[in-house]
């Protein structure tokens, strides 16, 4: 299994391993709480960008799983296993809320929990769930994803 260290390194090395990404991503929000019901939401949407730099961009669910370094800072992780998204191999991670000295949020939602999968390859994110209550209440989900031929 990969290591803790191994996955910081890809996180660290993400944005200088592409110049060009195109991406169909899944969007899923579960409502968890009784009085949330009727407000599920499900959507997909499109990255594209010519640089890393310009798919970064902002903090939007879109952006987050391409670049996802920002969330590192809020979550203890504790690699799980390798698992298959999009047909590329990635490792399983748990993440754990921790303190921090911020006082804002850049996972999607504010959580306890959550699990991400990081690509092996390139090491950006391919999925993240928010869990509430251990149930998923917000997923976001790489379908398709194309890396420039550079690299």
């Amino acid at each position: 299994m990969t290591s803790l260290a191994d996955v910081l390194e890809l996180m660290h090395i993400a944005p200088r391993r592409f110049e060009a990404v195109e991406a169909r991503i899944s969007y899923r929000k579960i409502p968890t709480r009784p009085s949330d019901a009727g407000r599920a939401e499900e959507r997909e949407l499109r990255v594209t960008g010519r640089t890393s730099a310009d798919v970064i961009g902002g903090l939007r669910p879109d952006v987050e799983l391409v670049h996802w370094r920002q969330c590192m800072f809020e979550l203890w992780l504790e690699p799980i296993d390798e698992v298959t998204v999009a047909g590329r191999l990635g490792v399983r991670l748990r993440g754990r809320r921790r303190p921090t000295t911020h006082d804002y949020y850049v996972l999607p939602m504010p959580t306890e929990h959550c699990e991400l999968v990081v690509d092996l390859e390139r090491g950006i994110l391919l999925r993240l769930a928010c869990l509430e209550g251990g149930h998923e209440a917000l997923a976001l989900e790489v379908l398709e994803i194309e890396f420039d031929r550079s690299n």
